[in-house]
């Protein structure tokens, strides 16, 4: 079954300890980045003037934002890194064992959900091996894996916009991260994806060479 989770069903104490547990770390994280860049002088070698001179591929723009990166068990990190850019956190809760697991990851590379990377940041909580992650699905009572929550960002709380619990076709996730997404922009929709569609990023990521897998196993009908 693909539901979002209601925000009233979530323990207020466990959201206001999680939630100030991610305050502290978001803030020390973006101190702490700050610091770096404050710090290091960085002067442009001449291969680096020249690689900014050269002409891009007029597609790589397009290309890089159907690239995911994944915050491998650095849920607090994707938090931080979603709330400094304005875009919603895509976490995904997994645990070893888990062959459901493997392949809803994999469902992730299909072009319904690939198309949008470039939107929110992406990240993976493996249980016990991410104190951050933990400490989120025990405060959203993940009890069962795969478990995928989209969050939209806060610095004050957690507000979650959509969840999947299970492993379910490509066209399902893309139903509720649109879902996702109508909440996140609001009414004014100004926060909405200008997103390809799947037909274009199918294409683009044939084109550019970058695997993906089958369309039978996007739809469900293999895994």
């Amino acid at each position: 079954m693909v539901y979002h989770l209601p925000r009233a069903a979530v323990a207020s104490g466990l959201m206001t300890f999680v939630t100030g547990v991610l305050v502290v770390s978001v803030l020390a994280l973006t101190d702490g980045r700050n610091a770096l860049a404050q710090s290091v002088d960085k002067p442009a070698t001449q291969a680096q003037e020249n690689a900014t001179e050269r002409p891009r591929p007029t597609d790589e723009p397009e290309i890089q934002r159907l690239r995911a990166q994944w915050y491998d068990n650095r849920t607090f990190e994707a938090y931080a890194d979603a709330l400094a850019e304005g875009k919603p956190t895509f976490i995904f809760f997994s645990a070893d064992q888990c062959g459901f697991c493997l392949t809803m990851l994999e469902r992730f590379r299909c072009p319904a959900i690939a198309r949008y990377a470039g939107f929110m940041k992406f990240g993976t909580a493996w249980r016990e091996k991410d104190e951050g992650g933990d400490q989120l699905a025990s405060a959203l009572n993940v009890e069962r894996y795969p478990t995928t929550v989209i969050f939209k960002t806060d610095m004050d709380k957690l507000h979650v916009i959509g969840r999947i619990e299970g492993v379910f076709p490509a066209h399902d996730i893309d139903r509720v991260i649109q879902e996702a997404f109508k909440e996140y922009a609001g009414a004014d929709g100004s926060g909405a994806p200008d997103l390809l569609s799947v037909e274009e990023t199918r294409k683009m990521l044939d084109q550019a060479g970058i695997a993906r897998p089958s369309e039978a196993f996007c739809a469900g009908e293999e895994n």
